[in-house]
């Protein structure tokens, strides 16, 4: 019974608690997170899921700096 708890409980921390956590850290949303995870175990492994997420949050600030946001100076919809 003891190990069935354990195992429940390591993979929702793995799979649920982990990629939250993470996610509030990089500033991604958690399923950018786990997918991010999951396509670099894929590619690559271990080595891979390790390097995902920050590659991720890399790509994912250059593609929020491309994005037009209202607001924004320099925005034609911010008027100058």
């Amino acid at each position: 019974m003891v190990v069935i708890a354990v195992f429940v409980i390591h993979h929702l921390e793995t799979g649920l608690l982990r990629p939250f956590v993470m996610g509030r850290t990089v500033r991604l949303p958690a399923l950018v997170v786990l997918l991010s995870i999951a396509l670099g175990t894929l590619v690559d492994g271990v080595v891979g899921a390790a390097l995902a997420v920050p590659l991720t949050a890399v790509a994912w600030s250059v593609i929020q700096l491309w994005l037009p946001r209202p607001g924004r100076i320099g925005d034609p919809a911010h008027g100058l």
